[in-house]
C-alpha cells in the first residue's frame, strides 16, 4: 500500500460546530414548547379553581327534624296507626294460646285480623269432647275473649270445627 492511500484512511479531526448548534437550537425549541404547554395547563387550572364554589364545611348544619306524618291526611294517619297497633300486638302469646293442649287436636288454619282483633281458627279433633276442650282452653287463656264455636262438621277422620274469638 502506498502512503497516499494510508493518508485517505487516517482520521482527520473535523469541526463539529454545526452539531453543537443544532443541539442548542433543538433544546431551545423543546424547552419553549414545554414551557408554553405548562403555562396553558396552569391557566386552565386557575380558571377551574375560580369557577368552583367555596368548599362546604366539614359538618353540615343540623336540620330540623322532619315529621314523617306531615303529609298524611286523617284517614292515612288512622291506617298507619292500625298498622302500628298490628305490629305491636303480642304475637308470640297469641300463637302459644291457640296451640291445643292435647296432641289429638290439630289446627288446620288460622286467620287473624289485627286491626279489629278478630281471630278465626279451623281445627280437627277426634271427637266432640276434644272440640269442647279446645274451646274452653281458648276461653280460659286470658288473651282471647268472646270465644264462639261457629261450626262443627263430622268427617271420616274426625270432626272439623271453626272457632272465632276477639284478641285483647
Amino acid at each position: 500500500m502506498n502512503a497516499s492511500a494510508l493518508r485517505d484512511l487516517a482520521w482527520l479531526p473535523r469541526s463539529r460546530w454545526r452539531a453543537w448548534w443544532l443541539l442548542a437550537v433543538g433544546t431551545a425549541v423543546v424547552s419553549g414548547v414545554l414551557g408554553w404547554a405548562q403555562h396553558r395547563v396552569d391557566q386552565r387550572l386557575q380558571a377551574l379553581a375560580a369557577s368552583k364554589p367555596a368548599p362546604m364545611p366539614a359538618r353540615p348544619a343540623a336540620r330540623a327534624p322532619v315529621d314523617p306524618l306531615a303529609g298524611l291526611d286523617k284517614t292515612g294517619a288512622e291506617r298507619l296507626n292500625d298498622e302500628v297497633r298490628m305490629l305491636n300486638r303480642n304475637w308470640p302469646a297469641l300463637l302459644t294460646a291457640i296451640v291445643p293442649s292435647d296432641r289429638q287436636t290439630r289446627l288446620l288454619s288460622l286467620d287473624v285480623n289485627p286491626a279489629n282483633g278478630g281471630v278465626l281458627v279451623t281445627g280437627q279433633a277426634p271427637d266432640h269432647a276434644g272440640v269442647s276442650a279446645y274451646t274452653v282452653q281458648l276461653d280460659q287463656s286470658g288473651l282471647l275473649r268472646e270465644v264462639r264455636l261457629l261450626s262443627v262438621e263430622g268427617q271420616g277422620g274426625g270432626i272439623v270445627f271453626e272457632v272465632s274469638a276477639q284478641w285483647r
